[in-house]
């Protein structure tokens, strides 16, 4: 760090002063506040400079006197100046005899002095001064400590001055207390993170510390705890007596720049709140607390952990943190939300306490701006407490009371918004070109969405199918506009209400944003069609959805598979071949092509239907034009020749041709050459280099190396096919090896793809839980699963039924009853074992008026309220639960039913009168004698499912006969157009 800026640890309110160094220009520029501007900028008056003075690394201001400082010169000397005298008027230097640079400096309120040396063999880096000897001073140290230990940071305890702290470079914190003989021993905390060490002056049982240069690790640490200390600690594992370690403090990912923390400076009138600088520019600010919760309860608590892991028994945490400057790799952000960029970049900082002349907790902070030489002294303010934001029912965003952003008006289906919003990511990235095309499995040029056509693609074919899906999913985390960021946020509940269930037809048409998902509802489809009418049993042993390699390999004989088993005791490899050969029998798939010996015939054919290459002739036709109709021209031409249809491939590249699928004439009769010439090799080794479509590339690859193996090989298709290809081509040995090779893969990279290889058997659940950790899309997991979990579920398993019950949950959020109650039975349906048993537990009932507060049922004829046992530390033996506790007495208006008989909440205002509904109308005469006589629906109370606002019955009749907006300001909900169409 070149400069600094230090706040007197004496400035009263009417006499704020502060002093910046200039550790380049060895200089100290002693400095008085006298007026903050508007704009935060700090107008100060220099008292006096003191300038020429040594090579400087460390400074300090005493405690005990107002202008009184010291500086730790580079050679290792302590120097002490009064900030008010002239230039060459030095009050006393501290010389030592073998030279090397001062770290740390550091006055205590006993007016010692102590200096931190770099280490030199066989001497001492740690000297303490008394200055309060009679004059003159002595310049030999009043105590000499850490022999041949580099000291990088020093701090004496402010209500202690005594003690301090010193950090030894590489090995730990040591605690000293200078009342002790030289020879006793001291405690320390073994850890790498010695550097910027800073005490809390308002409870001083805790400290902080960072790491060393390229380190971004804050530790905070309690010195009670220093009997913990062990021998020592790697820098890799949390230092031993730390209470909590933040890994990494700051942002690291600014690009090309190892990142290192600068300055750790605590706050004078906040408990636990400090702030970090780091070399990038970022400020930090971070406020802990501690947490009144025994750790006997915590232990306790909760259902046990099935996976592993411990409860968190810690009671210190970060409460809050806020960040009041943001690093260089942040400036586009910044810009975007108006925070200060790369030209106001903070240098150094300190707080503001005693005496700062603004009301809360602020920060004096010095900045250069771009191509000025010139510094700024500005002010920073502390929120007192970060904004409240807040999502309301219609997706609204608030800080607090101020609307800052409302979602887009949705008049299209959510596939087209993402492939809006994703076109507008990708044009704003930087070296997009009008060449860059899809090279995934679903490839072309003409007619696919513009914003997959637009994938920024690392080098013509290289990519894998499996990239580019990870790319289309992450694409929309670029700048987005907040209204789109929200869009994108709400793809689930969109898609919920879509439809998006069981139906693998609708699922598609729903998810055609995400062509690979797509992929996913047809291999769904095809093992729904493998399973219709007991297809998929034999000789009692049932193998719906099973994957290629659980027929492959036979891994239902490795664990438990009750419902797999109609009777007899074990899936054994005998077993497994006779039911294969039997379903393949059943179903009449087609025969292989013979192209390499093999003894797992029908384990082959098996395994070809679920990755959909067992289809006739006639079919294989039908579907391969829909593929050109589509775009994919050279998919299905090359397919079709994969999959031994020579002639069908010729009439396809015709068709394509014709209709103008295939633009380059010449290169289709190449192709159409190529099929049928034994001279390959020198008539496409050139095209192959000029190709971009991944199945053109593996066609003319074949043609050029007659290798199938290289051709499987190859990312860029879609793992289906180089399944097809495999299990057609490769012998046994070679089709087993890429079986368990690519299952472990898919299933590790949590790719959907892998579902061809898993099926929806036990594997694809460990795929799906990598899948929803990267991507946390749970709703596709569960629909999909939603057909073989839990009727073929292995016991004691626990994940799906968490990821079921998290889906009902939010479902429930989303206020989509509807189709929540659909989901429900629609998989029941499919839950149900060959035996008529369900595997699910049986639904309560899913229409029920809940109390909008407490979530509870709001029936009084329910006696007991639900206890909430399940969430938080069990109840103590004869208490009372905090719902029962809380439960209000019984009123006239709960026997009336118009407050929540659990928790006492009233029910809502009507939005046009604002009385309470559920009560006669004030402004009828008559009471109830008179409402008998009006019309029924006028007596009801009315709902909004858009807004959720509600209203009497007759005042909504009134309202909505002249108006279609809701009539609660500033709500704009369009309640009445649903109205007016019935």
């Amino acid at each position: 760090m070149e400069e600094a800026i230090r706040w007197s640890p004496h400035s009263t309110a009417s006499d704020p002063r502060f002093v910046i160094i200039s550790v380049s220009n060895n200089r100290l520029q002693y400095c008085k506040l006298d007026n903050i501007s508007h704009d935060k900028k700090i107008l100060y008056s220099e008292i006096n400079t003191r300038r020429k003075l040594p090579n400087f690394t460390a400074f300090d201001w005493s405690k005990t006197q107002e202008h009184f400082v010291g500086i730790g010169a580079a050679t290792g000397e302590a120097v002490l100046l009064d900030l008010q005298k002239g230039d060459n008027a030095f009050m006393q230097s501290f010389p030592i005899k073998r030279q090397r640079k001062c770290n740390s400096i550091a006055f205590s309120a006993k007016n010692f002095l102590a200096t931190g040396l770099d280490n030199v063999r066989n001497d001492v880096c740690m000297n303490i001064y008394d200055l309060n000897a009679s004059m003159p001073v002595n310049t030999e140290p009043y105590r000499k400590l850490g022999t041949s230990e580099a000291i990088s940071s020093i701090k004496f305890f402010p209500g202690q001055p005594d003690t301090l702290l010193a950090g030894v470079r590489g090995q730990c914190i040591r605690l000293y207390d200078l009342r002790d003989s030289p020879g006793s021993s001291t405690a320390q905390f073994p850890t790498r993170q010695v550097n910027n060490i800073s005490i809390d002056p308002l409870d001083e049982n805790f400290f902080i510390s960072a790491g060393p240069a390229g380190d971004a690790t804050v530790s905070i640490w309690d010195r009670r705890y220093v009997s913990r200390s062990t021998s020592g600690t790697p820098s890799s594992e949390v230092p031993a007596g730390s209470l909590l370690e933040l890994r990494p403090a700051i942002d690291t990912s600014t690009p090309g720049q190892s990142t290192s923390i600068w300055s750790l400076r605590h706050s004078g009138t906040k408990r636990g709140c400090f702030g970090i600088l780091a070399n990038t520019g970022e400020i930090k600010i971070v406020e802990t607390a501690q947490h009144g919760i025994k750790s006997s309860n915590i232990l306790h608590s909760g259902p046990s952990n099935d996976y592993g892991g411990t409860p968190w028994a810690a009671n210190q945490y970060v409460r809050r943190s806020h960040v009041l400057q943001y690093s260089r790799s942040d400036v586009s952000w910044a810009r975007q939300y108006e925070r200060p960029a790369e030209n106001e970049r903070v240098y150094a900082y300190d707080f503001m306490n005693p005496g700062c002349p603004a009301e809360g907790s602020c920060l004096i902070a010095m900045t250069r701006p771009q191509g000025q030489q010139q510094r700024e002294v500005t002010m920073l303010r502390i929120p007192d407490a970060p904004p409240h934001i807040n999502f309301t029912a219609t997706n609204e965003l608030y800080r607090d009371q101020t609307l800052l952003y409302h979602p887009r008006a949705h008049r299209r289906k959510i596939a087209d918004d993402m492939d809006e919003i994703r076109r507008i990511a990708l044009t704003g990235k930087e070296a997009m070109t009008d060449s860059m095309v899809l090279t995934g499995s679903l490839v072309s040029t003409e007619t696919l969405n513009p914003a997959i056509e637009m994938m920024k693609l690392d080098a013509g074919t290289s990519s894998s199918s499996q990239s580019l899906h990870e790319d289309l999913l992450t694409i929309a985390n670029s700048a987005l506009e907040p209204e789109d960021l929200f869009t994108t946020l709400d793809v689930q509940r969109r898609r919920c209400m879509e439809g998006y269930l069981f139906d693998c037809k609708k699922n598609k048409l729903i998810v055609k944003d995400d062509p690979w998902l797509g992929d996913m509802w047809d291999l769904i489809a095809r093992l729904d069609d493998l399973k219709a009418d007991d297809g998929m049993v034999a000789h009692d042993l049932d193998m719906s959805y099973a994957g290629v390699h659980t027929v492959w390999r036979n891994t239902l004989k490795m664990r438990r598979v009750d419902n797999r088993l109609i009777s007899g005791d074990a899936a054994t490899d005998a077993a497994v071949s006779r039911t294969v050969s039997r379903i393949v029998k059943n179903k009449e798939l087609p025969p292989l092509l013979n192209a390499v010996p093999t003894k797992f015939t029908e384990q082959r054919q098996l395994c070809l239907a679920i990755c959909g290459w067992a289809l006739p002739r006639s079919t294989l036709h039908t579907h391969s034009l829909a593929l050109i109709e589509h775009g994919y021209a050279y998919k299905a031409i090359v397919l079709a020749y994969f999959k031994g249809h020579t002639d069908l491939a010729i009439d396809l590249l015709r068709t394509a041709t014709r209709a103008g699928h295939i633009q380059n004439i010449g290169l289709a009769a190449i192709i159409a050459g190529a099929v049928i010439s034994d001279d390959r090799e020198s008539t496409f080794s050139w095209m192959l280099e000029e190709s971009s479509d991944p199945y053109l590339t593996a066609l003319l690859t074949y043609f050029i190396n007659h290798s199938w193996a290289r051709v499987v090989e190859m990312p860029q298709l879609a793992l289906a096919d180089r399944v097809g290809i495999a299990l057609t081509y490769l012998d046994d040995y070679a089709v087993g090896t890429f079986i368990e090779r690519h299952t472990f893969s898919v299933i590790s990279a949590g790719s959907i793809e892998g579902l061809v290889l898993t099926g929806l058997d036990y594997p694809a659940i460990d795929l799906f839980e990598k899948y929803i950790a990267r991507f946390g899309d749970l709703q596709t997991a569960v629909l999909a699963l939603g057909r073989s979990q839990p009727l073929y579920s292995v016991p004691n398993d626990v994940r799906w039924q968490a990821w079921y019950d998290a889906y009902l949950a939010q479902m429930h959020v989303w206020h989509a009853f509807v189709q929540r109650a659909k989901f429900v039975a629609q998989h029941s349906v499919r839950a149900v074992s060959r035996r008529g048993k369900s595997e699910v537990k049986i639904p309560g009932p899913q229409v029920t008026i809940r109390c909008n507060n407490c979530q509870l049922n709001l029936a009084r004829h329910v006696a007991k309220p639900l206890a909430m046992s399940k969430i938080g530390p069990p109840a103590a033996p004869g208490s009372k639960s905090a719902v029962e506790q809380k439960a209000p007495p019984k009123t006239p208006a709960s026997a009336a039913g118009t407050v929540c008989p659990r928790c006492g909440a009233p029910m809502p205002r009507c939005g046009i009168c604002m009385m309470w509904l559920g009560s006669p109308d004030p402004a009828k005469l008559g009471g109830a004698a008179a409402l008998s006589e009006e019309d029924m629906l006028a007596r009801q109370m009315t709902l909004c499912l858009g807004c959720g606002h509600g209203f009497h019955g007759n005042h909504a009749q009134e309202w909505f006969r002249r108006h279609q907006m809701c009539p609660v300001p500033d709500c704009q909900c369009m309640c009445g157009i649903g109205v007016s169409a019935r």
